[in-house]
């Protein structure tokens, strides 16, 4: 009973019961796309609606595009599930267990749905469970099928347990990416359950039903002690007065045995206090006190973090034995989710926060960007708001926000508040002892390359930064902030990245980072645009040389005293600003007259103290040019000057923002600067950032240059056309244009020749405009 991949009219039906659920709508569709055939019975006929129309009912990455390609190959789901049990050869049943309020297991719901599909089915029909059970479910499910007469002889030989172990709003990637348990008590049932599971999983692990069971609860119950173990070493820490944040990263940097150590947060949802427990109650005649404390721990976070607050505000006074303190104030809460980026709220510890402060006297504000409108406050209006702050959901639209001064806030996942490490070189490696030469080999095999990126808070050093973490580097960023101002990425905690706040200019701090490395990248440069070229011309030229020169300087001196391998340098298009050959090749700089503007002329200048370093003291180099880059991360400047552009006050200094900002506030008609036919090449971020790293890594990039870009061309007026009609979409309202005076230094036709990348490198742009 294998699914072959090739869809035919003879394969065995599949049918999952609450098959349009957070567990069974994944499986349903990773099954699909097996091959599988495949139908979903759930009572919930909006969710079967939107399944039967392609769009998912619950936020699951990269959901809506798998679950099209299934409908397309023939799955489909209903509310009808008598006819499909009929003719069902597999039915996955995905109900789970829960205890009552004394911890112990509740059956009956269990049970219910047990009977009604084991008396439908056919009488070979596998039943196979997939959540949360008690240890010894499945036995007492064979006999029930016997006591029932819902078999023909051996009763487990109908039946297989498959807990699902995924997290949830990554189920799909998660199913085809990690170990699946099967079990049962007959060989012919585990077989089949085999069969199945083969299909999309990329190993099996088999089990008896008794250990999957005690499996799946120690799964959960163990990340639930993980939580609480940080959990009270962060109440404990706030007791004392300590900053918990700052501990915390200084224990972890760079201590192997602390890569366990998980920061705090809340510890919420459907089954992770509900398995424990479950766990607890299995557990009664030995005692399972950690289980209890982890409760007691977890549940606790939200007093802790009450009273944290409290403190903030100034509230806490300590001869106030009244729980009032809050009265008259207005709590804000951010996220009710019960984890990052889902929008499921079953047992989030966010309303149990929300009573907590209402019990205090307190005006609760919450908000969520997966709830409704009409079920939460707006964000501006809450940070505006409240007297003070609580992030309970670390979403990542919250990383970006930017709290008012001095508002009282407990943030204790640490993504909005922010803390610093001071760490300063030492002489000697890391892990450094007395080893054997070849325990020192083993270990420099084992050592992740490093590489300082300067300016790693920009626009392009954002996209490179990610992209190294992406595949293996140790990132040391250096970013003064003086163009965004201090901004947080999505990568900022990961472990293989140090962000230092520093100034590229101070020769000794480079030279100390530069010793660490294997690579510098020279990414940092004042740099913003076409309106800098006329605005900051001598500032561009100046403040740039003496940025390079220091990146220069100490990337020689950690060649010669270190082991830096060599530098790569972000030079620009601009030092094309002249030519007349296109499309350009590289080495037409040297060939055609130099750039008119300072920024084109700086740029030029780079790849010289590139060619110099590497003559007078054998520093390896890589040029790149990148062309035009677009993409996501680009802020209004803090130096920006504002221009006018027809009807619209302008402070952004690059194209596609400005065109977007020009449309959005209703321009009609378009001003665009210049008669519109400058040829550009608009390169996504994301692909210049694969480019560099190629230049990076290829053996034959060693002192060469490469044009970093798309291969096509697009006019300023077509991109114009191009975002008109994205934004005017629904009215359909006709473009409409008009011509501006264009900037002195504005380029009127820049085309790369990309085919040196693409041999040598074997890079290509990917991603259209």
């Amino acid at each position: 009973m294998e699914a072959t991949g090739k869809e035919t009219t003879q394969q065995p039906l599949v049918v999952v019961m609450g098959g349009c659920g957070r567990v069974g709508l994944p499986l349903s569709i990773s099954l699909t796309l097996a091959g599988w055939t495949v139908v979903s019975v759930d009572i919930n006929k909006e969710a079967v609606d939107k399944v039967n129309a392609g769009r998912f009912p619950f936020k699951e990455r990269n959901g809506e595009e798998q679950l099209k390609e299934a409908v397309a190959k023939g799955f489909k789901a209903t509310t009808d599930g008598e006819q499909m049990y009929q003719k069902a050869s597999v039915v996955v049943i995905v109900t789970g267990m829960d205890v009552d309020t004394f911890g112990n297991p509740q059956f009956d719901f269990l049970m219910e749905h047990f009977d009604y599909v084991a008396s439908r089915v056919p009488k070979d029909c596998l039943l196979l469970l997939r959540s949360t059970l008690y240890p010894g479910t499945i036995t007492l499910l064979e006999q029930r099928l016997k006591e029932k007469s819902y078999c023909n002889g051996d009763a487990s030989a109908r039946l297989a347990y498959c807990p699902e172990r995924v997290s949830e709003g990554l189920a799909l990637d998660e199913i085809s990416t990690l170990p699946q348990i099967v079990s049962s008590n007959n060989e012919k049932a585990f077989q089949r359950a085999y069969d199945i599971f083969r299909t999309i999983a990329p190993i099996i692990i088999r089990l008896t039903p008794y250990e999957a069971e005690f499996a799946k609860l120690l799964s959960n119950a163990w990340r639930y002690m993980e939580f609480a173990i940080s959990n009270q070493f962060y109440a404990t820490a706030q007791a004392t007065g300590i900053d918990f944040s700052r501990v915390f990263k200084a224990v972890c940097h760079e201590y192997p045995r602390a890569k366990a150590f998980r920061s705090p947060g809340f510890a919420a949802g459907p089954c992770l206090l509900k398995d424990t427990r479950m766990l607890q109650s299995h557990s009664m005649a030995n005692g399972f006190q950690m289980g209890a404390a982890a409760v007691i721990s977890n549940e606790g976070l939200c007093e802790v973090v009450l009273h944290q607050l409290e403190t903030e505000m100034g509230l806490n006074d300590p001869h106030d034995t009244k729980r009032t303190r809050l009265v008259g104030k207005k709590i804000g809460i951010l996220g009710m989710s019960f984890k990052t980026d889902v929008d499921d709220t079953r047992q989030s510890l966010s309303f149990k926060l929300q009573k907590l402060a209402i019990l205090r006297g307190a005006t609760v504000l919450i908000h969520d960007p997966y709830f409704a409108e009409n079920k939460c406050s707006k964000l501006s209006d809450l940070l505006e708001q409240a007297d003070g702050l609580i992030v309970a959901t670390p979403h990542t639209e919250y990383r970006k926000l930017s709290i008012p001064d001095k508002k009282p806030i407990v943030d204790v996942w640490g993504i909005v508040s922010q803390t610093s490490l001071d760490v300063l070189p030492g002489t000697r490696p890391l892990l450094a002892q007395e080893r054997k030469p070849e325990d020192i080999k083993k270990q420099e095999e084992k050592r992740l390359p490093t590489i300082l990126v300067t300016g790693s808070a920009g626009f392009i050093g954002g996209y490179v930064v990610q992209e190294l973490l992406n595949n293996g580097y140790r990132v040391l960023g250096l970013d003064n902030f003086s163009k965004y101002g201090r901004v947080t990425k999505e990568y900022d905690s990961h472990p293989n990245y140090e962000l230092y706040q520093g100034d590229v200019k101070n020769i000794e701090l480079m030279k100390s980072l530069a010793e660490r490395c294997d690579y510098v990248l020279a990414c940092a440069a004042m740099i913003g645009g076409i309106s800098y070229f006329h605005t900051l011309a001598y500032d561009l030229l100046a403040e740039n040389d003496r940025i390079i020169a220091a990146t220069f300087d100490a990337a020689i001196h950690a060649h010669k005293h270190a082991h830096l391998k060599k530098i790569i340098v972000l030079s620009s298009s601009m030092v094309f600003e002249s030519a007349t050959s296109f499309p350009t090749r590289e080495g037409e700089q040297e060939k055609c007259p130099p750039p008119l503007s300072t920024y084109g002329f700086q740029k030029l200048a780079c790849e010289y103290y590139a060619k110099g370093a590497h003559e007078q003291y054998g520093l390896p180099y890589t040029i790149i040019r990148p062309f035009n880059c677009v993409g996501v991360g680009e802020r209004r400047a803090k130096c920006d000057h504002e221009v006018l552009s027809g009807n619209v006050k302008l402070a952004m200094s690059h194209v596609v923002p400005d065109l977007i900002q020009k449309i959005m506030k209703g321009q009609d008609p378009l001003h665009i600067l210049g008669s519109g036919q400058q040829v550009r090449h608009y390169t996504y971020g994301g692909d210049l950032a694969r480019g560099i790293r190629a230049g990076i890594e290829h053996p034959e990039a060693l002192n060469n240059d490469f044009n970093i870009s798309t291969e096509t061309s697009t006019t300023v007026l077509e991109l114009a056309e191009v975002i008109w009609k994205k934004l005017h979409a629904e009215s359909g309202k006709p473009f409409n244009y008009t011509c501006d005076e264009p900037f002195k230094y504005d380029v009127q036709r820049r085309v790369p020749d990309c085919s040196k990348a693409k041999k040598v490198l074997g890079f290509e742009a990917t991603t259209s405009l």
